[in-house]
């Protein structure tokens, strides 16, 4: 599935939000010191000052998924205190945790939390001839594995392909009954790139700036 397209306004806005709001945390940095951001934001810490969490408030203030995790654990935070404000912060039942795979290739962190989501960071090779995306080509697999970590264990299948000199990056996701919808966000460089997979957990993303070595990917369980 392609990005919906934006208008120069738009393009430009977010730009301009990304230059403004720029940190130098990956997200699965930021969703690790989420637990702890969110009860130092309760007990009445300026976070945005504190050398701790200044630079996690910033990604936050840009990045969709992080926030929405963000947002999710702060709900369940409040729903455990309740209505007594004198009661100590308890810690979450559910903090964030990961589990890294990694090959010369591929770091894959794989979060256990408020929200099935994993990160994947692949380094993309000079593509060959052959792999360039035209009708009926072969594609390069960056990832095809089953994330037993993960509740449902699905099967995730990541490849790419290239075309004057853009990446083509396709993201299968299936599980053996039923099929979630997954937000996607890539980073290539300093661009940024979001997708939704469709009913058959498949989303098909188009125009990505070859500007770097790598590719990280964010992908988090939408709601239902």
């Amino acid at each position: 599935m392609s990005p919906e397209p934006v208008s120069t306004a738009q393009a430009a806005t977010r730009l301009l939000q990304v230059l403004q709001h720029s940190d130098n945390l990956s997200h699965a940095q930021v969703q690790a010191l989420l637990p702890d951001f969110v009860e130092a934001e309760r007990a009445g810490v300026h976070v945005d000052a504190s050398p701790r969490f200044a630079e996690a408030a910033r990604h936050l203030d840009h990045c969709e998924a992080c926030s929405a995790l963000y947002t999710e654990l702060a709900e369940e935070l409040e729903q455990l205190v309740g209505e007594d404000e004198l009661s100590p912060v308890p810690a979450p039942t559910r903090p964030l945790s990961t589990t890294t795979r990694q090959t010369d290739t591929l770091v894959l962190r794989v979060f256990a939390g408020l929200r099935r989501s994993f990160e994947a960071v692949v380094r993309v090779p000079q593509l060959a001839p052959q792999f360039v995306a035209l009708s009926g080509s072969k594609r390069l697999p960056l990832l095809s594995d089953t994330l037993s970590e993960l509740r449902g264990e699905p099967l995730v299948s990541i490849s790419v392909a290239e075309t004057s000199d853009m990446l083509d990056l396709l993201i299968v996701i299936s599980e053996g009954v039923g099929t979630s919808r997954w937000t996607i966000q890539v980073q290539s460089g300093e661009h940024s790139y979001a997708a939704t997979t469709d009913e058959r957990g498949v989303a098909h993303i188009t125009g990505i700036e070859a500007t770097g070595a790598e590719l990280a990917m964010l992908i988090v369980e939408a709601d239902s």
